[in-house]
């Protein structure tokens, strides 16, 4: 956590969304385990793709204009959400 202090904000940011990405899929693994219906491969390839995925979007965000980044962030998150809970 001390390290993010002396790092630019858009690199805090990739450094924190890749944190969130391992702890998402991390436990989301975790509970499969639990109730015993855990895939190793699934879990591999999704712990792999946040690599590339979570330093390419640390890197455009950082080099980005916030005002660019904030509405893409929103539309992209809102879209998640509804899709979440099915309204479209």
């Amino acid at each position: 956590m001390l390290a993010e202090r002396e790092l630019g904000a858009g690199a805090a940011v990739g450094v924190l969304g890749y944190r969130i990405a391992m702890l998402v899929v991390g436990s989301a693994a975790f509970g499969h385990l639990l109730f015993g219906d855990v895939r190793l491969a699934v879990t591999a390839s999704l712990l792999i793709g946040a690599f590339p995925g979570v330093f390419a979007g640390a890197l455009l965000s950082s080099r980005a204009n916030p005002k660019v980044v904030k509405p893409a962030l929103f539309a992209v998150l809102t879209a998640s959400g509804l899709k979440l809970v099915q309204v479209f």
